[in-house]
């Protein structure tokens, strides 16, 4: 079985990234409301803490997990199979593979890149939320 792994340095980097922009979201909250700041800094303090905390909450949702975790593996695969650890799904049953790349979805929530396993039988249609970034596979013949 081969194996796409993430690399934990990544994780950890977005990780302590994303602590310190919700930390600075929660100081200009603070400033807003606790400290003489004049009516447009509050404005402004508050509608990047707004904006802010969703957005890199998110990611350190996501990512803090992944830094903690200690098995790697995202997928696995090999001339027959392809599994997340949680389902196996054979290669004779996938149609087509898609990618979907990271952005920013409604209200600022993050998107995170996905590999999609478009399935035969639609009704174990399954989709595999992952951050591969940049990492393809073909299935082999």
């Amino acid at each position: 079985m081969k194996a796409i792994s993430y690399r934990k340095s990544v994780a950890w980097g977005k990780a302590l990234g994303s602590l310190l922009f919700v930390l600075v979201c929660l100081f200009l909250l603070y400033v807003a409301f606790f400290t003489d700041a004049t009516l447009i800094h509050t404005f402004f303090c508050i509608t990047s803490a707004i904006i802010g905390i969703p957005f890199f909450g998110g990611y350190l949702v996501v990512c803090l997990p992944r830094a903690l975790k200690s098995n790697t593996q995202l997928l696995t695969y090999d001339q027959k199979s392809i599994s997340d650890g949680k389902k196996t799904v054979a290669w004779v049953d996938i149609e087509n593979i898609s990618y979907s790349g990271p952005s920013i979805q409604k209200w600022l929530f993050p998107q995170f890149p996905q590999l999609i396993f478009h399935l035969k039988n639609l009704l174990f249609a399954h989709r595999l939320r992952h951050s591969v970034h940049h990492e393809a596979f073909e299935r082999a013949d």
